[in-house]
Parts: structure tokens; sequence; C-alpha cells
């Protein structure tokens, strides 16, 4: 298992950087040479509220006492999951300071607009937040969970992260290259909550 979670995680560094370097200029200018920003792309782009939904509402139905009998563990980690997850984006966005595909916030340079990409660490501001994607994120780090517990919706969980991916692309919000980390990093996050249950009591399941 540790060495299949290794080559996982080896590879998706690997496509990040081959990402980073030689695609992710060229998929935003192709996004937005065909105009693919629209009501549709952005659409796809709801799925980390639809998984942050999920856990507001996991966490609700656990003020009654036979729901959390059955869904407090995993309520527990997915909120342990969520609050991880906004952390390492805040942290990780702050350490790495790329500039973003398009021009969003006040002037800020991009490479659609100004010919402007690159990594500056530890700038602050929003004009150094595209990598990784936040949205990617969240929404990978609570899949990871659900996957884990919810099995039968594996191909639900599977489908709202990869619609997320086309619609960031497709509205040329991120690079490539961020949402690939940012896949990983959420997967990371799910993985180590999956990780801890064994030893944090108040994730066991309750008989």
């Amino acid at each position: 298992m540790t060495a299949r979670f290794i080559a996982g995680y080896s590879l998706a560094l690997l496509a990040t950087l081959v990402s980073v370097f030689f695609f992710d200029r060229a998929l935003a200018e192709w996004a937005e040479d065909h105009q693919l920003r629209g009501a549709f792309f952005e659409a796809l782009t709801w799925g980390p509220d639809i998984f942050q939904a999920i856990v507001a509402i996991a966490l609700l139905a656990c003020l009654k006492k036979t729901w959390r009998e059955k869904i407090g563990h995993i309520s527990a980690q997915l909120f342990t999951t969520l609050i991880l997850a906004w952390i390492v984006r805040l942290f990780t966005k702050y350490a790495f300071g790329r500039t973003w595909p398009d021009t969003w916030k006040n002037n800020n340079p991009s490479w659609l607009d100004n010919g402007i990409e690159g990594f500056f660490p530890f700038q602050s501001g929003v004009a150094y937040d595209s990598f990784p994607s936040g949205h990617a994120v969240v929404t990978f780090a609570l899949a990871t969970i659900l996957w884990r517990w919810i099995p039968a919706y594996r191909w639900l969980w599977a489908l709202l992260s990869g619609l997320l991916i086309i619609g960031m692309l497709g509205q040329y919000y991120h690079y490539f290259g961020d949402l690939l980390a940012g896949a990983m990093l959420g997967t990371l996050c799910g993985h180590t909550v999956l990780a801890l249950e064994p030893r944090v009591k108040y994730f066991r399941k309750v008989a």
C-alpha cells in the first residue's frame, strides 16, 4: 500500500512539473482563443460548494444522537479534512506565489493580459494566489474521505472532481498545473486524516 501511494504521488508530482513547464500557458491561450468561458463551464466549478454542503449537512445531522452514532466518525473526518485543506491551501499559495492565467483584480499581472507568468515565493496578495488551485485542494480532500466511507457513490465523487478540472480550465481560472497540484495536495490531506483514524479516538466508528 505504501509503495503504491509513493508511486501515485510521485507520478502526480511529475505530471504537475511537466504541465507547469510545457503545457500550462498553451492551454490557457487555447481556452481564451476558443472563448470557452461561459455559464456552462462556470457550473462545472461548483464541486467544492457541493462537497462543503455535504460536510455542513453531515455536521447538522450529528446533532441528533441516532445520526451521530451512524455517521459521527465520517463527519469528524470530513470537518477535520476541510480545516486541513484550507490551511494547506493558504500556506502553499503564499509559499509558491504564482501569478494567474488571466487578470482578475486590481490589474494583477497575468499571462493572458501581460505575458507574465512565474513563481514569486512568499509574495503576499491576490496577484500571487494561482498555485495550487484552492478549489481543487478542497474538492479532492473531501472526495478522498467520501471515497473511503461511501464507496457506492464513488462515481459521483469522481465525476464532481473531474468536472471541476474541466470547468476551471474552460474558464481559464487556473493553469492545469495549478489544478494537478491542488488535486495532489487535497488527496494527501484526505489520506493524512484517514491515516490518523486508528490513533484518534474521535475518528473511530461508533459501534
